[in-house]
C-alpha cells in the first residue's frame, strides 16, 4: 500500500515474529516465484523443495544435483526453476510437466546463478575465477570480461561461503545489462549481447563485493560490501549513444583516466547513483544476506554471527533502524522478502526455513462504535435486578403491544372516548376481546422473554416493546377470526386503557 495513505506517524506493518517454519531436508538457499505463491529451496543433499506458501505443505520435488544446492532462481512466468551447486553443474528445470530440461557441466564450484528473462540464457557465479553466460539453445558458455584494477586480490580475507568469490553478476530486470560486481570494490555495468563495458562505478572504500539484490521494478540495486556496509544505489539507463568498451580498451581508459575515491571512473554521469548506507554501529558485524521488501520502502540484512539469528530492517527512505528481528540460537544463511506481503523467509545453519509476519491485533471498535477497549482487567458489579424477571414489566409491555396491535392507544386517565358513531353492542363484548388479545400477547411475551433468558441475551422495553407486537401480529394471521372481531370492537375507540380492562 502506498506509504501517503497511511498515517505519517505511524510505520507500516513489519514482520515481528516467527509465524511457522518449514522443515525437509537441510535447506541452504530460497527463492520466491514471482507472485510468491511457491517458496524453492535448495538442500544440502541436492534436491529443491518446492513448497506451497497458502498450505505450508511440499508441492514438488526434484533432484538435479549430487552436492549441496547454493543458488535457485525462478524464471518470469513460473514454470523454469535454475539451480546451481557445488558439483559444478547447472539445472534448468521445468516444473509444469518435472521434468529436466538442461543440464550443464561448468569449470567450478557454482555458488550463485541468474536467469534472463528468456530461460534460454543464465549467469553462473563461482567461486574462483570470473562469472560466464550459458546458453543452453546453443549450449555454449561465455566468460564475462573483468578489468583488474592496481592492487586488487591484497589483504582479502574470507568470510563465509562468498569469501573466495572474485566477481558475482546478475541481469537486470529487462535482461539488457550485467551488473558485476569485482573483488576490489567495482561494479561494472556490460551489455549483455557484445558483453562490452558501459559504465564502471567505484564503491566508496573500494571493499569487496560480497554480494548484490535487485529490486522488483529494478530501479534500485542493494549491494552487500565486505566492509560491513550494505549500500544502496538507484540503477541509471545508460544512453544509446553511450560509448562501451571493450577489456583492452578500458584497461587503457582507466590508466588516463582521473582516480576517484567513488562514483563512475568512465562517465561523468554514474549508471549507479549511491543513496543510502546501512550498517550497525555497535556489533560491526557483517552481513550474510540482504533484500528488498515488497513495497521497496524498506531494506533488511542478516548477520553474519555463528549462533545467533538476527536480522536488521531499515527505513530504505530514512536511513534509520526501525526494527530488530531475534530468532532461535542459530545462524542465518539466507533470507528473502516476499515479493507481495509483509513476510520474511530466513534460512538458518539447522536447514529449517523461518517464516516471519506481523503481530495482527484485533480491533474490535471497528465492528461495534461504543465498544470499548480495556488496557486491564475491571471488576464488573453487578446490579442487583440485572437478571430478575420483571413480571409487572412482561404485563405492561404485553398490554402495549395488544393496545399497539388492535389500534388502540393509552389514555392517562382510563376512561373511554368515542370520536364517531359506537358500534359496539356492549362494553362487555369490547372488554372480551381486548382480554382475549390480552391473554395472547402475555403469553407471546413469556415465550420471548424465555428464549431469550435461554441464549443469555438481554433487550431495552423499546426494543421488546417492538418484537412484541411483530410477534403479534404474525400470531394474529393465525387466529383471524380474534383479531376480526376486536378490530370490529374496537373501531368506535379512539383511546382506551386495556390495563384497567383488564383489571376491572
Amino acid at each position: 500500500m502506498n506509504r501517503i495513505l497511511l498515517d505519517p506517524f505511524q510505520s507500516v506493518e513489519l514482520p515481528e515474529t516467527i509465524e511457522e517454519f518449514l522443515d525437509d531436508g537441510v535447506a541452504q538457499c530460497i527463492a520466491f516465484n514471482r507472485r510468491g505463491t511457491l517458496l524453492a529451496a535448495g538442500c544440502a543433499d541436492g534436491q529443491v523443495v518446492i513448497w506451497d506458501i497458502e498450505t505450508r505443505g511440499v508441492a514438488q520435488r526434484c533432484a538435479p544435483h549430487s552436492m549441496p544446492v547454493t543458488s535457485v532462481a525462478w524464471s518470469k512466468d513460473g514454470r523454469m526453476l535454475l539451480s546451481g551447486s557445488l558439483d559444478k553443474c547447472i539445472c534448468l528445470w521445468d516444473l509444469q510437466q518435472n521434468i529436466q530440461e538442461h543440464q550443464m557441466k561448468l569449470d567450478g564450484a557454482v555458488v550463485h546463478v541468474s536467469l534472463h528473462p528468456e530461460p534460454s540464457k543464465c549467469i553462473a557465479s563461482f567461486a574462483v575465477g570470473p562469472p560466464v553466460v550459458a546458453d543452453f539453445a546453443t549450449d555454449t558458455v561465455k566468460p564475462l570480461p573483468t578489468v583488474v584494477m592496481e592492487g586488487e586480490g591484497k589483504n582479502s580475507k574470507p568470510a563465509g561461503n562468498h569469501s573466495m568469490m572474485t566477481a558475482v553478476a546478475l541481469y537486470d530486470k529487462a535482461g539488457d545489462l550485467i551488473y558485476m560486481g569485482q573483488s576490489k570494490g567495482t561494479i561494472a555495468v556490460l551489455d549483455s549481447v557484445s558483453l562490452k563495458f558501459l559504465d564502471v562505478v567505484k564503491v566508496p572504500g573500494g571493499s569487496r563485493i560480497v554480494s548484490m539484490v535487485l529490486n522488483r521494478r529494478g530501479t534500485r540495486l542493494l549491494v552487500n560490501c565486505y566492509d560491513r556496509v550494505v549500500r544502496l544505489y538507484e540503477t541509471c539507463q545508460p544512453g544509446k549513444r553511450r560509448r562501451s568498451y571493450t577489456a583492452a580498451d578500458l584497461k587503457n581508459r582507466l590508466m588516463s583516466a582521473k582516480v576517484t575515491k567513488q562514483g563512475s571512473l568512465v562517465h561523468e554521469d554514474a549508471s549507479l547513483k549511491l543513496l543510502r548506507e546501512f550498517r550497525n554501529e555497535v556489533e560491526r558485524w557483517q552481513w550474510r544476506g540482504v533484500a528488498f521488501s515488497n513495497d521497496d520502502e524498506h531494506v533488511i540484512g542478516a548477520s553474519n554471527a555463528k549462533n545467533e539469528h538476527i536480522m536488521y530492517v531499515w527505513n530504505a527512505v530514512v536511513g534509520n533502524l526501525e526494527r530488530i528481528l531475534e530468532g532461535p540460537k542459530e545462524g542465518a544463511l539466507d533470507l528473502l522478502w516476499h515479493p507481495l506481503r509483509s513476510c520474511v523467509a530466513s534460512v538458518s545453519t539447522t536447514g529449517k526455513i523461518y517464516l516471519w509476519a506481523p503481530i495482527y491485533r484485533e480491533n474490535w471498535s471497528a465492528f461495534a462504535p461504543d465498544f470499548e477497549e480495556l488496557e486491564e482487567n475491571r471488576e464488573y458489579v453487578e446490579r442487583e435486578d440485572e437478571f430478575d424477571i420483571n413480571e409487572r414489566e412482561e404485563d405492561r409491555l404485553a398490554a402495549a403491544a395488544a393496545a399497539n396491535a388492535a389500534g388502540v392507544s393509552h389514555d392517562c386517565t382510563g376512561s373511554c372516548r368515542t370520536t364517531g358513531q359506537t358500534r359496539m353492542s356492549s362494553r362487555e363484548t369490547c372488554c372480551k376481546s381486548v382480554m382475549t388479545a390480552f391473554a395472547m400477547s402475555r403469553q407471546v411475551a413469556h415465550d420471548t422473554m424465555s428464549r431469550l433468558r435461554t441464549n443469555g441475551l438481554q433487550l431495552s422495553a423499546a426494543d421488546l416493546s417492538s418484537q412484541l407486537q411483530h410477534n403479534i401480529k404474525r400470531q394474529a394471521k393465525r387466529s383471524h377470526a380474534v383479531m376480526t372481531d376486536l378490530q370490529h370492537s374496537m373501531r368506535g375507540f379512539s383511546s382506551i386503557n386495556p390495563a384497567l380492562l383488564f383489571l376491572r
